[in-house]
C-alpha cells in the first residue's frame, strides 16, 4: 500500500509523522504557549486489571482521530472516541514509580496531549525473608532477656500493603521460651527484629527448637510470609552430681585392720562429656582422716585404726565433675563401730540447787525422799558393753541415803532417813559403777555431802520502790538503778540473788544477779512505752530459798527520732478550673508518733512550677486555691508538700500532690482555617470528600465535642457530615446548576454554645472560565529571627513575598493566609502577598511555620494557591530556670 505524499513535497511523508514533527517544532517554539494551551490528563487505576479495562478518556473532538506517540504494550486507545484501555497485565511492582507518562497525537496539527497513568497499588505481594530457613544457638545460662537479631521481612507491595504489620512465632514455641521484639532504629526509616529469651534454656530438658517465624503485612486481607529458624541449646556445666542417697549408713568393727572395706558409693551428674564424669574426695574432718576413698569408683577404705567418738564416724564425701568451672556436691556417710569393751564406765556428780558447787549440800531438816544429787554414768563402749549399774560402797553405814536409777545412765541420791548437823556434818560416799562387759570393767567415785543449816531468814529490800529517769536515745548498757536486799541470815543462806520477774515485756533492761545493777540491754522507744515498771525479786542461796520483791519505776523521755509520716506516697485530687480563691483542694494531715514540739507537725507547699496558684495551712495542712486556674493553660499541678516537725533538728517527710483542673465550658469552637477554597473537576466523584472543616474546642470531653452545621449557602447541593465536618456532594458535578458556590459554616460544641465566627468554603466547579495561577516558586522558605522580648515585640516586620504567574492580569486578585497561622502570628498584604509579622516572635513556641497562601477575585473565577515555610531563628532571651530548687 502506497502511503500518501505530502502536498506540494516529494512524496514518501507519512501526514501522520509530519504532524508529530510540526508539533514538536511548535512545542520547541512557543514555550509559553505550550504551558498555557498543551492538555495534561492524569488517570488512576489498581494494578492487575482484566485486559480491556477502562482507563478514562481524554476530550475528543469530531473528526479527530488520536493514537500514541510511540508504540505502547500495556494500553491502546480508541482513536475515534479517545477512550484509554488496558491490553495486558500491569503489575505495579514492575512499573517504574508505579507511572505511565504517555502522549497522545490527534490527526489533525493541534498540539499533543499529555497523559499520566497513575498504578495504585493492591495487596498481591506477601512478604519475604531473605533465607527460608536460618540456624542460631543459645547457651542454656542465657539470661532471660537475651536477644539475637534477625533478618526483617520486606513486601514489594507499597504503602500498607507493603508495610509489616507484625511478627510472631506462629509454632515451636510450645514451652513459651523465647519471644519476638521489634525496635526502632532512631537514625533511620528501618527497623530491627530481635529474638528474645523470656524464659529458663535447659539442655538437659530440651536441646533444639525449630520456630516458625510469621511475618504479616498490613494489607487487607493481610498476606504473611514463613521463616524457619533451628535454635540449638548449647550445654554448660549447670548440673552438680547427684548422689544416690543423701546419707549413707555402713558397720565395720573397731579392730578392723587398715585398708578394710566400708562402703561404695555412687553419684550422676545429668550434663555430658567431660561435665558428666565424676570423681570422689573426702572433706577433711575429725574421722575424715580414718579413712580414703577412689575417685574413680567412690569405694571407701580404712586407713588407719579406727577411735571414732561413741563408735560413730562421720565423713563428708564430695563428687566433683570435670565442667569448668566444676560443679559439686555432698552427701554423709555414718560409719557405726561394732564395740569391743575397751572402755571403763565415767562418773559424774551434779549438785543442787548450785551445779557448780564441788561437793553436794542439803539441809538438816530435809524430809526423806529429798534430792541431794545426781550421778550420770557413761560408757564409750556399746551394746551390752556400755550397759552399767552403780552402787554406794562405803559412807553411807547408816543408811541415811539411798539411789533411784532413773534410766541406765542416771541416778539420783536422795536422803532416806533423818539428819543430824550436830552428828554428822559431812558425808563421804564411795559411788561404784559397773559395766556388762565380760569379763566387766568398773570404776569409783567419791561424793562429798555437807549438811547445812536451815534457812529461816528472807531477804528485805531497804526500799519498796526505786525510781529512775531515762532518755529513749540512751546508749546500751547505761545504768539505771541498784536495788539492794540484806539477808540476816549467815553462810549460804544469807548469799542474795537477784533477778527480773516482771515488767521487762521487751526485754529493754538485765540485772547482774549478784549485784542487782540494773543497766539497759536494748535500744529504747518512748513511742512504743512511756513508762516501764519492773518487778525485782531478791532469792536467798538456801535449799530452800526465801525471796523478797521490789519496783524499780522507770520513766522514759522523749527525743525527736519520729519522721512526720503521710498515709501515703502521693495524693491525687480534682479540682474545677476558674475555682474562687480559697476554695479548698485537700486537707493534708501527716503524724508523728514524738510528743510535745517533737510531735507538733507544721506544713509547707514547696515551690515548684505553678505552685504559686495554690497556698497552704501551715497548722491544718489544708490546700487551697490562691489564683484563678485555666485548664485549657494547665491541665494539672504537680505539687510537693513537707510536714516538718518542730523538733531539734527537725524531721521532715514529703507528699507529692497531683492536682488534676476539671473542665467547665467556657470555651466555643473556634475555626481554624476559617476559610477554605477548592476546585471540582467534572468528573469528581461524589463519594469522595471535598474537603475537611476543622473547629476546635479548647475544653474536653462533651464541651469539646464539635458539631457542624451549614448556615448559608446551597445546602441540596452538598452534604455536611455534623459528627466530622466532612462535606461531600449531594448531587454529581454534572448537576450543579452554577460554577461558584459559597457556603458558610458554624460549629456549635456538646451543650451548644456556637463559635464566634463561621468557616467560609468557596467552592469553585471546573470550566472554561476557570483561570489556575501557579506559584513563582514550589515552596517558599523564609528566616525570620524571634523576637528578643515578647513584651516589646517588634511586630510588622517583613517576612517574605509570595507571587503568582500572570497575577498582573487580575485587577483585584487578593492574597490570604488559610492555614499554618492558627496564633495569628503572620498576616499578608492583600494587595501584594508581602508576609509580615503580627504577633511576637518566639521561637521557644513554635519554630517552623508552614503556611498555605490562596488567591481568589470577585470579579474572576481562579485557582492559586502556594506553600509558604517560614523558619524562626533563636536569640539568647532566656535565661536557665530550675525548676525544683529543693532538689539540689
Amino acid at each position: 500500500m502506497s502511503r500518501p505524499d505530502w502536498p506540494g513535497g516529494g512524496g514518501g511523508v507519512n501526514l501522520g509523522q509530519s504532524i508529530v514533527v510540526l508539533s514538536l517544532l511548535i512545542l520547541l517554539l512557543l514555550p509559553s504557549a505550550i504551558q498555557e494551551e498543551i492538555q495534561k490528563k492524569e488517570f488512576r487505576i489498581t494494578e492487575e486489571l482484566e485486559i480491556g479495562s477502562l482507563v478514562g478518556s481524554i476530550d475528543a473532538r469530531p473528526g479527530f482521530t488520536y493514537s500514541f506517540n510511540q508504540d505502547v504494550r500495556d494500553f491502546r486507545i480508541d482513536a475515534r472516541t479517545g477512550e484509554i484501555r488496558t491490553q495486558g497485565r500491569i503489575d505495579r511492582e514492575t512499573v517504574n514509580d508505579g507511572i505511565f507518562d504517555l502522549v497522545v497525537i490527534s490527526s489533525s496539527p493541534t498540539y499533543p496531549i499529555q497523559v499520566t497513568i497513575i498504578v495504585e497499588d493492591i495487596n498481591d505481594n506477601p512478604p519475604t525473608f531473605p533465607s527460608s530457613y536460618t540456624q542460631l544457638s543459645f547457651s542454656e545460662s542465657s539470661p532471660k532477656g537475651s536477644r539475637v537479631i534477625l533478618d526483617v521481612a520486606t513486601d514489594r507491595d507499597v504503602g500498607l500493603n507493603g508495610k509489616i504489620k507484625d511478627y510472631y512465632i506462629s509454632s515451636g514455641n510450645e514451652e513459651g521460651v523465647f519471644s519476638l521484639q521489634v525496635s526502632e532504629n532512631p537514625a533511620s526509616q528501618n527497623y530491627y527484629l530481635y529474638l528474645e529469651t523470656v524464659g529458663p534454656l535447659d539442655t538437659e530438658t530440651k536441646d533444639n527448637y525449630l520456630l516458625n517465624i510469621t511475618a504479616v503485612d498490613s494489607g487487607n486481607p493481610p498476606l504473611k510470609g514463613w521463616m524457619g529458624l533451628s535454635i540449638t541449646v548449647l550445654d554448660i556445666n549447670d548440673n552438680p552430681p547427684e548422689f544416690e542417697k543423701e546419707e549413707y549408713l555402713a558397720v565395720i568393727n573397731e579392730t578392723s585392720p587398715v585398708g578394710s572395706f566400708v562402703i561404695q558409693v555412687s553419684a550422676v551428674d545429668r550434663d555430658s562429656g567431660e561435665n558428666s564424669r565424676v570423681s570422689y574426695s573426702l572433706l577433711p574432718s575429725l574421722d575424715g582422716d580414718s579413712f580414703n576413698v577412689d575417685s574413680d569408683t567412690g569405694v571407701i577404705t580404712t586407713s588407719k585404726p579406727l577411735t571414732c567418738t561413741d563408735n560413730r564416724c562421720q565423713v563428708t564425701l564430695v563428687a566433683s565433675d570435670h565442667g569448668i568451672p566444676k560443679q559439686v556436691s555432698q552427701s554423709t556417710v555414718r560409719i557405726n563401730l561394732i564395740d569391743a569393751n575397751d572402755h571403763s564406765p565415767q562418773i559424774t556428780f551434779r549438785y543442787f540447787p548450785d551445779q557448780s558447787a564441788k561437793f553436794a549440800t542439803v539441809e538438816e531438816n530435809a524430809k526423806s525422799g529429798s534430792l541431794v544429787a545426781a550421778i550420770s554414768v557413761t560408757d564409750k563402749d556399746k551394746g551390752i558393753n556400755g550397759r552399767t549399774s552403780v552402787e554406794i560402797t562405803a559412807g553411807n553405814e547408816f543408811g541415811h541415803f539411798r539411789l533411784d536409777s532413773r534410766a541406765a545412765d542416771v541416778h539420783i541420791l536422795r536422803v532416806d532417813g533423818q539428819l543430824d548437823r550436830e552428828s554428822i556434818r559431812e558425808y563421804n560416799l564411795t559411788v561404784v559403777a559397773y559395766d556388762a562387759g565380760n569379763p566387766p570393767r568398773t570404776s569409783s567415785s567419791y561424793l562429798i555431802v555437807n549438811v547445812n543449816d536451815i534457812n529461816d531468814h528472807a531477804p528485805v529490800f531497804t526500799s519498796s520502790l526505786y525510781t529512775a529517769v531515762l532518755s529513749e536515745a540512751a546508749p546500751i548498757g547505761t545504768f539505771v538503778s541498784a536495788p539492794l536486799a540484806v539477808d540476816a541470815d549467815s553462810g549460804v543462806n544469807s548469799n542474795i540473788y537477784y533477778s527480773i520477774v516482771a515488767g521487762n515485756d521487751n526485754q529493754w533492761f538485765e540485772i547482774q544477779h549478784q549485784s542487782g545493777l540494773i543497766t539497759t540491754r536494748m535500744s529504747l522507744d518512748r513511742e512504743l512505752l512511756e513508762k516501764v515498771n519492773l518487778k525485782i525479786s531478791a532469792r536467798d542461796g538456801g535449799t530452800n530459798p526465801r525471796f523478797a520483791d521490789t519496783t524499780v519505776q522507770i520513766s522514759i523521755l522523749d527525743v525527736n527520732d519520729m519522721t512526720p509520716t503521710f498515709g501515703r506516697e502521693s495524693v491525687e485530687v480534682t479540682v474545677s478550673e476558674h475555682s474562687p480563691v480559697g476554695t479548698k483542694v485537700v486537707t493534708l494531715t501527716a503524724t508523728d508518733g514524738d510528743k510535745g514540739a517533737n510531735g507538733t507537725v507544721i506544713y509547707k507547699l514547696e515551690k515548684t512550677k505553678g505552685s504559686q496558684a495554690f497556698g497552704m495551712n501551715t497548722k491544718t495542712g489544708i490546700l487551697t486555691v490562691q489564683q484563678d486556674i485555666d485548664r485549657e493553660k494547665v491541665k494539672e499541678f504537680p505539687l510537693v508538700v513537707t510536714a516538718e516537725d518542730m523538733g531539734q533538728p527537725a524531721l521532715t517527710s514529703t507528699v507529692m500532690v497531683n492536682v488534676k483542673i476539671s473542665d467547665i465550658n467556657d470555651n466555643v469552637p473556634v475555626f481554624y482555617p476559617d476559610k477554605y477554597f477548592v476546585v471540582l473537576q467534572t468528573d469528581f466523584p461524589t463519594e469522595e470528600l471535598i474537603v475537611q472543616l476543622r473547629a476546635i474546642d479548647a475544653d474536653e470531653g462533651i464541651n469539646s465535642a464539635v458539631v457542624y452545621d451549614i448556615a448559608e449557602g446551597e445546602t441540596g447541593s452538598f452534604r455536611l457530615e455534623q459528627s466530622t465536618g466532612r462535606l461531600y456532594l449531594a448531587r454529581p458535578v454534572s448537576q450543579l446548576t452554577d460554577t461558584r458556590y459559597k457556603l458558610m459554616v458554624s460549629a456549635r460544641d456538646g451543650k451548644g454554645r456556637k463559635s464566634a465566627k463561621m468557616a467560609e468554603v468557596e467552592i469553585l466547579v471546573d470550566n472554561d472560565r476557570l483561570r489556575y495561577f501557579s506559584c513563582s516558586q514550589e515552596l517558599y522558605n523564609f528566616n525570620i529571627a524571634e523576637d528578643s522580648g515578647l513584651s516589646n515585640a517588634n511586630v510588622g516586620r517583613r517576612v517574605g513575598q509570595v507571587a503568582f504567574d500572570s497575577a498582573n492580569l487580575v485587577d483585584d486578585l487578593e492574597y490570604i493566609i488559610t492555614d499554618g497561622n492558627e496564633n495569628g502570628v503572620f498576616s499578608i498584604r492583600p494587595t501584594d502577598g508581602v508576609i509580615q509579622t503580627s504577633a511576637a516572635v518566639d521561637r521557644e513556641m513554635q519554630g517552623l511555620y508552614r503556611m498555605k497562601v490562596n488567591a481568589k477575585s470577585n470579579q474572576e473565577a481562579l485557582s492559586a494557591v502556594c506553600i509558604v515555610e517560614v523558619e524562626v531563628s533563636d536569640v539568647n532571651d532566656n535565661i536557665p530556670e530550675v525548676e525544683n530548687i529543693n532538689r539540689i
